[in-house]
């Protein structure tokens, strides 16, 4: 059995460097390199972990999805998971 992946929020405004940041952690051979993925639709679903190890086979999921800075207070709903 495989180890459930680590999964990383980037939480951030536009224009934050949250695209640098992404392209950077992705460098590693073990990360991810996602499109932008709105992870705020996993928030209170049950199965997220599950859904969120199924986008990528690498062992860290970064998840990234900046919001307008009029939305800002939205970055603050990440999803959860039992580990």
């Amino acid at each position: 059995m495989t180890a459930a992946p680590q999964i990383v929020c980037v939480a951030s405004t536009m224009r934050s460097g949250s695209t640098l940041l992404k392209a950077l952690l992705a460098e590693a051979s073990d990360v991810s390199n996602l499109p932008e993925q709105n992870f705020q639709k996993f928030v209170s679903d049950a199965q997220a972990a599950d859904k969120i190890a199924a986008l990528d086979d690498n062992p860290i999921i970064v998840l990234k999805r900046p919001v307008g800075t009029t939305r800002s207070e939205a970055i603050r709903d990440c999803p959860t998971s039992p580990d």
